[in-house]
C-alpha cells in the first residue's frame, strides 16, 4: 500500500464529517494524510450527487450593475425632452440624473420613487444561503436584511443596496460591497453522519482493505482475451451504501445531475475566488 503524501493540498468542500460510525480506533490508526484525503473525497461525493445542494464553501460576491464602469460619450450630458424623443426607441427611453455627482443619462429605469445609484435589491447567483453582507467595512446586523426565493436579497432596515462599487477596494474597506454566501443548502448532523460513514469507506479503501463501495469496473472476456473496463463509479447517481444514499435522496429527489441554472442579463454578483498570493 503508498502512502498519499501529506504536502499534497486537500480541496475543501466544507461538509462536516461525523466520524461515530467507525470502529473504536478506527480514526486514530489511520496512515498520516488519509482522514483529509478520505473527509475530502467523502464531500465531493455528496457535493456532487446532491447536485450541489450540500457542501461547498462560502464565497464573497461583490454585486455591480453592469454600467457601472466609465460613461461612454452619450452619457456625459443630461439628455431630456425633445432630444430624447429624437434619440429614439432604439437607445432610450433616458433618465437624467446625478450618478456620484456627476450628470449623466441612463436607461436603468429609475422613476421618482428609486435612485439610480442604489437599487432595492441583489439577485444572488442561485439558491443559496447568505452568512454576512459588509457595506464598505462594516457588517450589517442580520435583522438588516433577507433573502426572497433563495435568490433576491432585500434590505429591511430603509436603506437600499449600492448599485456600483470600488471592484479594487479589499474586502471590508470603504467603497466594497461583499455578499458571504454559498450555494445550495445548509450541512445538518444527518449530513456529517452520512459524511462519516463516506468517509470511512474511502480511508477503508485506500489502506487495500474492504469496503462498501462500488468497484467500478467490469470484466468483458472475447476470443479468450480478457479487459477490465472502469465504468462511472455511481452512474446511478447513487452510492449503494443504504444510509448514505437516503440523505442524498432528500438533497437531489430526482437525481439532477447538476444544479438547475436559470440565467439572465441582469445577473450581475462577481464571486471573489482567489486573493492575490493565496493558493
Amino acid at each position: 500500500m503508498s502512502i498519499p503524501p501529506e504536502d499534497i493540498p486537500v480541496a475543501q468542500y466544507c461538509v462536516p464529517v461525523d466520524w461515530t460510525c467507525a470502529d473504536a480506533g478506527f480514526v486514530e490508526n489511520l496512515p498520516p494524510g488519509v482522514q483529509a484525503k478520505a473527509e475530502a473525497l467523502a464531500g465531493a461525493t455528496l457535493w456532487a450527487l446532491t447536485a450541489h445542494q450540500i457542501g461547498g464553501c462560502p464565497v464573497d460576491l461583490r454585486p455591480c450593475a453592469k454600467n457601472c464602469g466609465q460613461w461612454s460619450s452619450y452619457m456625459a450630458a443630461p439628455v431630456m425632452s425633445g432630444t430624447a424623443g429624437a434619440l429614439g426607441a432604439q437607445v432610450g427611453p433616458w433618465w437624467a440624473h446625478i450618478e456620484q455627482g456627476q450628470w449623466v443619462n441612463t436607461t436603468c429605469g429609475c422613476t421618482t420613487d428609486c435612485s439610480c445609484s442604489w437599487v432595492p435589491e441583489v439577485r444572488l447567483p442561485a439558491a443559496g444561503i447568505v452568512y454576512n453582507v459588509s457595506i464598505d467595512g462594516a457588517t450589517l446586523d442580520p435583522s438588516a436584511w433577507r433573502v426572497d426565493n433563495g435568490v433576491s436579497l432585500l434590505r429591511l432596515d430603509g436603506g437600499q443596496w449600492p448599485k456600483c462599487q470600488d471592484m479594487a477596494a479589499a474586502p471590508g474597506a470603504v467603497g466594497s460591497f461583499v455578499v458571504t454566501w454559498k450555494e445550495g443548502s445548509a450541512s445538518d448532523g444527518l449530513v456529517a453522519w452520512a459524511a462519516g460513514m463516506l468517509a470511512v469507506e474511502y480511508a477503508r479503501a485506500c489502506q487495500g482493505l474492504d469496503c462498501g463501495l462500488p468497484e467500478g469496473v467490469t470484466s468483458i472476456s472475447r476470443q479468450g482475451v480478457s479487459w477490465d473496463i472502469a465504468t462511472s463509479l455511481f452512474d446511478e447517481g447513487l452510492t449503494g451504501i443504504r444510509e448514505v444514499d437516503a440523505v442524498v435522496r432528500i438533497f437531489n429527489p430526482y437525481g439532477l445531475r447538476t444544479p438547475p441554472t436559470v440565467w439572465t442579463p441582469q445577473t450581475r454578483s462577481r464571486v471573489t475566488t482567489q486573493y492575490g498570493g493565496v493558493v
